[in-house]
């Protein structure tokens, strides 16, 4: 006898069949590609947030801004779209249509990538 892959009850119908009904069936193969996916939706959730922090903070025309205050506001340095690197040990840092760097004093300018 044959058991269903996804809620494990006797499978009846044809010898090849793997699920009891289309509903485990379609279930198994969310449940599959949502673990798959998992780190992809984390980190587009992470870049989203930087993403609304740097735009809100940009249209209160707040360009530049302590690097302990826009970590506050719950940034997280380590998401970013792209790294460029200008000239040696300076880090230009994008976020979408966003571009931030720490200059002087642990500052982060802000900028607008048109």
């Amino acid at each position: 006898m044959k058991y269903c892959n996804y809620c494990k009850q006797p499978v009846k119908g044809r010898i090849d069949k793997k699920f009891c009904d289309d509903g485990c069936r379609s279930s198994f193969h969310h449940q599959f590609k949502s673990e798959a996916l998992k780190h992809i939706k984390r980190t587009n959730y992470f870049l989203r947030k930087n993403r609304r922090i740097i735009a809100h903070l940009f249209e209160q025309n707040q360009l530049k801004i302590s690097l302990t205050e826009l970590l506050a506001e719950g940034f997280d340095m380590s998401y970013h779209t792209r790294l460029l690197e200008p000239k040696p040990g300076q880090k230009h840092y994008e976020c979408y249509d966003y571009s931030f760097f720490i200059i002087e004093n642990n500052q982060v300018q802000l900028h607008k990538i048109c």
